[in-house]
């Protein structure tokens, strides 16, 4: 969704002037992520932007939506497997300092995230 309140204060306030890379993970619970375009319009103040951007798709946890399951045991096996896999990538991407920019196709689409999110930024 969107980007934490803490997370942007921090942003705003860290010197970036000799960082040569920068990168963010997003963990979501499925929903469309819109993080990545808030830190890079924070980073463009300072003349930076994203190298590589990653998003992990974590079980979602909000019982508000009709679509909600109480996870199994196996669920959350596979989950973390699979996170684990992703994350053991992303971090020779990040080691290598290469540009990676993660594609946001594999989302639970509900048309009225982006004006909420737009309420919350």
């Amino acid at each position: 969704m969107t980007v934490p309140i803490p997370v942007k204060i921090f942003l705003k306030k860290i010197k970036l002037k000799s960082v040569e890379y920068i990168f963010s993970i997003a963990t979501r619970g499925g929903i469309k992520c819109f993080a990545f375009k808030k830190i890079n319009q924070i980073l463009k103040r300072n003349r930076k932007c994203l190298d590589s951007t990653f998003i992990l798709t974590m079980i979602n946890n909000d019982p508000k939506f009709k679509v909600y399951e109480i996870p199994t045991s196996e669920n959350i096996s596979k989950v973390e497997s699979k996170i684990q896999t992703r994350l053991d990538s992303i971090s020779k991407i990040i080691i290598n300092k290469e540009r990676y920019k993660e594609k946001d196709s594999d989302y639970i689409d509900f048309p009225f995230i982006k004006p909420v999110n737009f309420l919350l930024e």
